[in-house]
């Protein structure tokens, strides 16, 4: 609900994005601000872009009322709290009973209330404390992250600095610490929310609006890629499915804005500033993304196609070798023949962008199958050539 109350792109705020702030004004001297409706505040939680044209004064007053009534500080008490549970060693009555404390596995966390007194006074806090057995979750953390991810433009850098920028670091170790089990557990079908990219993305956006961040940006960067790979490497259809999704997500970014880290005027991007293509063609082969995409799955007309858009950027970067076209070539040999028809299929489209050498192994690659090949293979080494012949009508190949 918070982030669809606090998302920039909303209905309600989209058709409001031109109104000034009206609850709250400037407070004397310029410091804190002040409302005769709800009352002065010493600090600033949110203010208006430089944008003159959308001033988005309305969400500015809803950050700023929401930080009045302490959401700000519920929010880095909630995680603190949660943080300690994680970290803090099993009991002796935990190990006994075979329980943890330190799973992200568990799909909510009770919370308790209680009340805190005040110097004295009758005046009472109320304030969220983690039962024992409970812990903070990765969807929690991410429905916690995701709405101030949404509006990082308009949080203050103090805002920033004081809420969000200490919880990084911890919240990283724990994703690091998932186990194989819990990561296929957030592996989610095509067009649901993925929690881990998520936290990810919106740790990046409040990151990107401090100075001298250009480290914790690559980090996460690199900690968004290690996790897909993670996913790639131990997940179902589906999570395979959907860290092809990021990675080609990924290309498509680099491979648009091929220059935009050259120069003084950098391209602002949604996804990425520090990756360029030349990263990721080089992440690719480090990782050996191909030989895990072509282990399984290839039966799959749609996963073959998140195949070929990495294959095409390899191709675009001249970073597909003979030992690539290799290891497709072996995927097919002897496989089931929806296997062999998709991969074909593949290299009859891949063919026209393939440079000489290329060319020349691929025909050897057919060469040498057909002296081993049984009469069905035959046939259908002959329908790929006949493909390619009739397609190459001025004899380009």
């Amino acid at each position: 609900l918070l982030a669809v109350v606090l998302d920039p792109d909303n209905k309600f705020h989209t058709y409001n994005a031109s109104r000034q702030q009206e609850a709250y004004l400037p407070g004397p001297n310029g410091v804190g601000l002040q409302s005769t409706l709800w009352g002065n505040m010493d600090e600033v939680y949110a203010v208006s872009p430089t944008e003159p044209r959308n001033p988005r004064g309305w969400l500015v007053d809803l950050l700023n009322r929401f930080g009045q009534f302490g959401g700000f500080d519920n929010l880095l008490e909630r995680f603190n709290t949660g943080m300690a549970l994680l970290k803090k060693p099993p009991s002796s009555e935990d190990m006994s009973s075979g329980g943890t404390t330190s799973s992200l596995s568990d799909d909510s966390a009770k919370m308790k209330t209680s009340t805190v007194s005040s110097s004295g006074t009758n005046s009472t806090s109320t304030s969220l404390v983690l039962e024992d057995t409970n812990k903070i979750t990765l969807p929690l953390i991410h429905a916690l992250v995701r709405p101030f991810g949404q509006c990082y433009e308009l949080l203050t850098i103090p805002t920033i600095e004081k809420y969000f920028m200490p919880i990084w670091s911890v919240v990283l170790e724990l994703l690091e610490g998932l186990t194989d089990d819990e990561l296929k557990k957030e592996a989610k079908p095509e067009g649901r929310s993925d929690s881990i990219n998520g936290i990810v993305r919106a740790a990046r956006c409040l990151a990107s609006r401090l100075p001298n961040q250009e480290n914790l940006i690559k980090d996460l960067e690199m900690f968004r890629l290690k996790m897909i790979l993670r996913l790639l490497q131990v997940s179902s259809f589906n999570g395979k499915m959907n860290a092809l999704n990021e990675i080609n997500k990924v290309l498509s970014t680099v491979a648009y804005y091929p220059h935009r880290n050259q120069g003084p005027h950098l391209q602002q991007d949604d996804e990425m500033d520090w990756l360029t293509a030349e990263k990721m063609a080089k992440w690719i082969k480090d990782t050996d993304v191909l030989g895990i995409v072509l282990k399984d799955s290839l039966h799959q007309p749609q996963y073959v196609e998140k195949l070929e858009k990495i294959l095409r950027f390899l191709i675009k970067e001249k970073s597909l070798t003979l030992e690539d076209l290799n290891a497709m070539w072996r995927a097919q040999a002897g496989k089931h023949e929806a296997i062999v028809k998709n991969l074909h299929d593949l290299l009859a489209k891949l063919a026209w962008d393939f440079n000489a050498e290329q060319l020349d192994y691929l025909f050897d690659c057919f060469q040498a199958s057909m002296t081993t090949a049984n009469k069905k293979q035959r046939e259908r080494l002959l329908e790929l050539i006949r493909r390619l012949a009739e397609d190459d009508k001025n004899g380009v190949m």
